[in-house]
């Protein structure tokens, strides 16, 4: 809960996502992205650090489906966001998953959180934006199929 307090204070300087998010005891912190089951989630761990956009909704047709509709549109996603990202359908589980990650950090040392905490404040503004406009786009293509 200490490290969220602390990132929450930072990246809520740089983005809006989690402003109405409270700190928690899971090693995860997750916020609507506008499709029902779709959320951008910050995951710490004793071994990386994670932004993902988590496609985990009622049915694994429907998370695949939604995964395929933004699959379509990764070239534009990884030029606004201005790096490559890694695309995880997981074909034999219900969720999918887009995901940037930091290797080599640990939420049980203390002195990693600062380097944890800049990659979130550093990519979540750019991950955010550039899943903004295509999940609003496959909102509407899910609605009128």
């Amino acid at each position: 809960k200490e490290f969220w307090i602390q990132m929450l204070k930072e990246v809520n300087k740089v983005s809006n996502l989690y402003k109405n998010v409270n700190p928690t005891n899971d090693h995860w912190l997750t916020a609507g992205a506008g499709i029902s089951g779709v959320t951008y989630a910050c995951v710490i761990t004793r071994y990386y650090v994670r932004i993902e956009l988590t496609i985990s909704g009622r049915s694994q047709e429907e998370n695949k489906a939604i995964f395929d509709l933004l699959y379509k549109r990764k070239e534009d996603i990884e030029k606004k966001f201005g790096g490559k990202l890694e695309w995880e359908k997981l074909e034999d589980k219900k969720m999918s998953r887009v995901k940037i990650e930091k290797k080599n950090v640990s939420l049980f040392e203390k002195s990693d959180w600062a380097k944890m905490i800049e990659f979130i404040v550093k990519n979540l503004p750019d991950f955010e934006a550039a899943f903004e406009k295509p999940i609003l786009e496959v909102g509407r293509e899910l609605k009128t199929s």
